[in-house]
């Protein structure tokens, strides 16, 4: 087994270009520039692999509900001050937030930044960070 994985995870957007302008123009991803078939594409999301695939007939939009944050989301746990600089960033943005940017404090494992956002397509993002980065895992 591969002492250091890399994370990938495929998803639906409703429109590939708008969605590479989201996260590599937005987010600062970077795009491999080769393609495996069109209506594909595949980012360095912060050393995950992400592969966006054009099928609007196949996403789905988080669903109403009570909870405070989506169920169904992905994404990346940052060093503490990369969180705060992308909080500010998307703030500036106008970006809507879903939930946060919030800092919690747990008694077992310290503060904890959070903040959920959405992609064009309605798939939900989560940017989060630990002050002690022991108590990730």
């Amino acid at each position: 087994m591969a002492s250091d994985p890399i994370f990938h995870i495929a998803f639906p957007v409703n429109d590939l270009d708008e969605a590479r302008a989201f996260y590599t123009g937005l987010l600062g991803c970077t795009e491999r520039p080769e393609k495996v078939f069109d209506g594909l594409a595949t980012l360095n999301f912060f050393g995950a692999q992400l592969v966006m695939v054009e099928a609007p007939d196949e996403v789905q939009a988080p669903p109403p509900g009570d909870r405070p944050v989506p169920t169904k989301h992905f994404g990346v746990i940052m060093e503490w001050d990369d969180w705060h600089a992308m909080a500010e960033k998307l703030k500036a943005a106008d970006v809507e937030f879903v939930w946060g940017p919030n800092v919690t404090k747990h008694e077992a494992i310290g503060e904890v930044g959070s903040l959920f956002i959405n992609d064009p397509s309605g798939n939900s993002l989560e940017f989060k960070s630990y002050r002690d980065r022991s108590k990730i895992l």
